[in-house]
């Protein structure tokens, strides 16, 4: 398993960094994206903070919702960014 602590944890960090810089993307664009949205019937997501992007980036959070937003902003398929 990849984490923050191994090297290829922390590359993987670098690399999502460096493609929201190219994409002139921020943590909070992506936050203020993934929610809150409705679901229908008066459900509503819960917010999304910008460290909680910070966090999946760094891989001290694993969240599918929050990875797959990160790697829809940066173009980037899902397999591909997060190697699974």
């Amino acid at each position: 398993m990849i984490t923050m602590r191994t090297p290829e944890g922390k590359k993987r960090e670098i690399e999502i960094k460096i493609l929201m810089l190219r994409c002139g993307i921020t943590g909070a664009d992506i936050a203020r994206k993934v929610g809150p949205a409705s679901w229908g019937a008066g459900v509503t997501r819960h917010h999304v903070s910008k460290e909680a992007i910070g966090m999946t980036i760094s891989g001290r959070l694993k969240s599918k919702r929050l990875r797959t937003a990160i790697a829809e902003a940066v173009g980037v398929p899902y397999d591909q960014l997060w190697g699974e």
